[in-house]
């Protein structure tokens, strides 16, 4: 009897198979039968052609004869680098502002309230529009705003200092140093062996992030080692510029997700049993040891499922940059729709690199999660 089950849900499971892959076959092939009545072509040949236009930013070089998938792959690596910002800056804020509505002091507890309840509450298009107007209307180059003859702001941008070992240089010191951080935090929470391990990872990213900036910067006079922006007549030379399109979108992503995260991290310090957190005071751990050392730990194996959740929105968030002229990846490709018409192909290709981008946000979070719940992973 259950072997004669097993063969009927075989062939049920291969005729829905059939069903629905015939169904896609015939919506293709209807699909290329209108697209040739109009005189279309399907095919991604056009990804070789050169764009004609030019792009506002961009981390590599570009020029406007350069192809349709180099400019697609810039536009994605711009939503990367903005997404990747994102997600740091705003998890920071969003720990500080949890904190602050789980504490028992009434200032820190209405101080994070009223951030919550004011910012997550207005969409985030216009905030971002709210702070782009802000930068395009802030003083011109020739008046910019100083701090500390280093950080320049007009409304041509900020002018902030960079090494001088490119864009995609110095993001990835940037992400290496963060990284550092991270582990630094966990070996300061972690017991005695766990703690050796991630202290020797933490001297491993350190060791190459210094490789990376010594090889870059080896044979270059220690003077150019770092680039700081310098008035020159109407404008500024040298360092880095972060036009108002990309510093819009990246304050009002950090600012909105961290109103977000900050609910996530508050649930999760609500969460961890008060038995606990009286065990660490009778130990004699003064707050913020018991903070650090007890309270966030076991909030973390709560907060990461529901962090998952938020860093792929936040990472789909990107996509309103082109309500400010950001070229990210949605706008690079609904610009080349504009100009091809190879509207199915580049959708296909917009659907694919999100997949596959917030494919990886998942997958490390699920890893995540199984290494801090492996010693136990419910809190009761």
């Amino acid at each position: 009897m259950d072997g004669r089950r097993s063969v009927s849900n075989v062939v049920a499971q291969i005729l829905v198979f059939a069903a629905v892959f015939s169904a896609f076959i015939s919506i293709l092939w209807q699909i290329n039968s209108n697209l040739r009545a109009q005189g279309l072509t399907a095919g991604y040949g056009f990804l070789f052609r050169s764009t004609g236009w030019d792009v506002a930013f961009s981390p590599l070089p570009y020029t406007i004869n350069d192809s349709y998938i180099r400019v697609l792959f810039i536009g994605y690596l711009n939503t990367i680098l903005l997404g990747l910002t994102c997600l740091l800056t705003a998890s920071f804020f969003g720990l500080v502002v949890g904190a602050a509505r789980a504490s028992n002091h009434p200032l820190l507890r209405w101080s994070g309230t009223f951030y919550v309840e004011a910012t997550r509450n207005i969409p985030l298009v216009l905030q971002i529009i709210f702070i782009y107007l802000l930068l395009i209307n802030a003083p011109a180059t020739s008046h910019a705003a100083n701090f500390g003859e280093v950080f320049f702001l007009s409304s041509r941008g900020v002018f902030v200092p960079i090494i001088n070992i490119g864009i995609l240089g110095n993001v990835f010191v940037a992400l290496g140093l963060t990284l550092c951080l991270i582990l630094a935090a966990m070996s300061a929470v972690k017991p005695g062996s766990d703690r050796r391990k991630y202290l020797l990872w933490l001297l491993a990213v350190a060791a190459m992030v210094l490789l990376f900036v010594v090889v870059n910067l080896a044979g270059r006079p220690a003077a150019e080692w770092l680039s700081i922006p310098k008035r020159q007549g109407l404008n500024f030379v040298g360092g880095q510029t972060i036009a108002p399109e990309l510093m819009s979108m990246f304050l009002g992503i950090t600012i909105y997700g961290g109103a977000f995260i900050g609910e996530v991290v508050r649930g999760g310090l609500n969460a961890v049993p008060r038995g606990t957190l009286e065990a660490a005071k009778v130990l004699g751990l003064t707050p913020w040891q018991s903070f650090f050392y007890v309270h966030l730990p076991q909030a973390v194996r709560i907060m990461i499922p529901m962090l998952s959740n938020q860093y792929v929105w936040l990472m789909k968030a990107t996509t309103l940059g082109i309500a400010v002229g950001f070229t990210d990846f949605f706008m690079v490709v609904s610009t080349s729709i504009n100009q091809t018409a190879h509207t199915i192909e580049l959708i296909v290709v917009l659907i694919i690199g999100f997949l596959i981008l917030n494919g990886v946000i998942s997958f490390a979070m699920n890893v995540l999660n199984r290494v801090v719940n492996k010693g136990g992973a419910s809190i009761r």
